[in-house]
């Protein structure tokens, strides 16, 4: 379905946050005077000054929906019991912006998804096109809204396009190529099991065809069997035979291609976001030099392993966008270990945590693994948020942590507990392991409040 498939129709917009603001700008462009109704469960949305629109705010934005010929989903609305009856006449602003540019547009699509990972990566990927001379644009769920882009398209274009697992439940589009950088347990109170979450990224590949491409790591066994299903031309990542890292190298196979220090980023988990803008260099047959000035040039994302300050000896490193267990130990390992690096001697290496900021939203995530890279690691402090934080303890204990505990309500008290017992020569991570939802409005609200309390010291 096309923009100019919507003439005509009785249309609902069903969430109005930024994804269907921005389809709403566009199809005014194209429709001035079609009505369309917006529905809500804020009551406090912000719905545009026009005589063609209606609305339907609160509790009930989900009833009678049945009168209307197309219902567009924005992504953070479940399929709660009301939309699955009316599953046929749903569309979403994804799946319009797919048949859009590939209806008017010869335009390369990589869509790039994955638990944790994939603003990195496809950031990374949109700097490495640019930086081989592309006319490449970064869209989708990195908060770059596709509508707002939409006249830069051409046949040239290469888009990259960051997907979520909201995106991708009801996806009927495809990519040219698909990336799919890592896979475990996220988000599952909105798709209500693991099963069902990997369903809905398995949706990136489903419809794509002999000629198109599927990236994934293959350390992941999901994304393993979601290969063995595909019809693309699959590309295992992280396997000896092919495109993989070792300490000093990324290789393909036997072949040394560049050395690791090329990449800024920390943490091994960086390396392998890296190996998918290899492959998709591979596969473009982008001169490997060309990729290292790349490598060299990005600065990575705000939130994400990002170093703040180092006040007092102690570096303070903002990694907000970690609200899974498995997104803290990457994070943790990313550090070095407590020695023989005290003092982080080697040029790319974080020093070891001295201070670990935990807690969140509590969305029933197994933290024993986490608490025992804790133990492991020799982490001195570990600061407690709300929500999680009693589940967080009791894997401490059960792990036999030996540190200093401390409950914190809010972001300056904690900053105030890390400058206070952070040793010197180590980092004070934050890094919680749980989302933001139940004190912070969300990961890059706890990311800025942490700066803003940084930096007032």
């Amino acid at each position: 379905m096309r923009l100019n498939d919507l003439q005509n129709t009785s249309i609902a917009l069903v969430g109005f946050e930024a994804t269907n603001r921005s389809l709403f700008a566009e199809m005014r462009r194209h429709f001035p005077t079609l009505p369309v109704e917006i529905r809500d469960m804020r009551m406090c949305a912000k719905i545009p000054n026009d005589p063609q629109v209606s609305r339907r705010l609160g509790d009930d934005y989900l009833q009678e929906l049945d009168g209307f010929d197309v219902i567009i989903r924005s992504p953070g609305v479940r399929y709660w019991p009301e939309l699955e009856a009316l599953r046929g006449r749903i569309t979403t602003s994804t799946n319009l912006f797919f048949d859009e540019v590939r209806s008017t547009t010869r335009a390369k699509i990589i869509a790039v998804t994955g638990t944790k990972g994939k603003s990195t990566t496809a950031s990374l990927i949109a700097h490495l096109l640019q930086t081989a001379g592309k006319h490449a644009i970064l869209i989708g769920n990195i908060d770059i809204q596709e509508w707002d882009h939409l006249s830069e398209i051409d046949d040239q274009t290469w888009i990259v396009y960051e997907m979520s697992s909201y995106m991708l439940e009801d996806f009927t589009g495809w990519p040219d190529i698909a990336v799919v950088v890592s896979a475990f347990p996220d988000h599952l109170d909105w798709h209500e099991s693991y099963p069902a979450y990997i369903a809905a990224k398995a949706n990136i590949t489903a419809r794509q065809s002999e000629g198109d491409a599927f990236l994934y790591n293959a350390h992941y066994d999901e994304l393993v069997r979601i290969a063995k299903q595909t019809k693309a031309q699959r590309v295992a990542i992280g396997v000896d035979g092919g495109l993989h890292w070792q300490s000093e190298w990324f290789l393909d196979g036997a072949l040394n291609i560049l050395p690791t220090t090329t990449l800024k980023l920390p943490g091994d988990h960086n390396r392998d976001n890296a190996l998918m803008a290899l492959a998709i260099a591979k596969r473009l047959k982008i001169p490997w030099d060309v990729v290292g000035r790349a490598f060299e040039t990005f600065k990575g994302l705000e939130h994400r392993l990002e170093v703040v300050a180092t006040i007092n000896n102690v570096t303070y490193v903002d990694d907000a966008i970690s609200t899974t267990p498995e997104s803290t130990i990457a994070a943790i390992r990313s550090c070095a270990e407590p020695l023989p690096l005290a003092k982080g001697e080697l040029e790319g290496v974080l020093p070891p945590v001295g201070s670990l900021i935990l807690g969140g939203l509590d969305r029933g995530y197994d933290y024993d693994l986490l608490a025992d890279l804790i133990v492991k690691r020799h982490i001195p402090h570990a600061v407690l948020l709300p929500g999680a934080r009693d589940k967080i303890k009791t894997s401490l204990m059960r792990a036999g942590y030996r540190g200093q505990v401390y409950e914190a309500e809010s972001m300056d008290t904690v900053v105030t507990l890390c400058a206070q017992h952070t040793p010197a020569h180590h980092t004070c991570l934050l890094s919680t392991a749980a989302p933001s939802y139940d004190l912070f409005t969300n990961f890059k609200d706890k990311g800025n409040r942490f700066k803003k309390a940084i930096l007032a010291l």
